[in-house]
């Protein structure tokens, strides 16, 4: 009788630290997904819904066409860009807003967003004309960059990653 007792107890006790364990693990997961922030994009877009997508920057413009499956840059040698390079590019998208700055600012320039470094625009099938985000200074500890949507006046901070990855596309494809 006593080893039937001890069975009892010792059954008693491993469920009770599984159920322990359960609760800590559920404690955790539910603490994580309240201190989780979702990242607002600056315009929502499935890839496979563009069909241009268009960079200027420096005093150069790239347009780059999709047709078929492939992406073409539009200048005298149409070169097809490798879906990977378009990936990373489109990705930018993905990193959304840091935060918003100021709505309606009197002054643009100290934004740098008077005569913006970089304009990147995205043409949509159901579109007939581009959505633009205009990109200008970094932020004083230069880990962000100040950034606008074409006809909204409002300046939003965007991850230092946009003008990096950006520039780095664009210093590959320019002519």
């Amino acid at each position: 009788m006593a080893w039937i007792k001890n069975k009892k107890i010792i059954f008693l006790a491993i469920l009770l630290i599984l159920s322990g364990l359960i609760a800590i693990k559920e404690f955790r997961r539910q603490a994580l997904e309240g201190t989780a922030r979702k990242v607002p994009r600056i315009f929502d877009f499935r890839n496979e819904d563009l069909i241009q997508v268009f960079l200027k920057m420096n005093n150069g413009k790239i347009l780059i066409k999709k047709t078929d499956d492939k992406w073409i840059i539009t200048d005298s040698d149409n070169r097809v860009v490798r879906a990977d390079y378009m990936r990373d590019l489109l990705a930018v998208y993905d990193f959304g807003v840091v935060q918003d700055v100021e709505s309606e600012p009197n002054d643009y320039d100290i934004y740098g967003l008077s005569s913006p470094e970089i304009e990147l625009g995205i043409l949509l099938k159901d579109k007939n004309k581009f959505d633009i985000i205009y990109i200008g200074d970094d932020n004083p500890p230069k880990t962000s960059c100040y950034g606008m949507v074409k006809e909204k006046p409002e300046i939003i901070l965007l991850g230092i990653g946009y003008k990096r990855t950006i520039k780095h596309f664009f210093n590959k494809f320019k002519k």
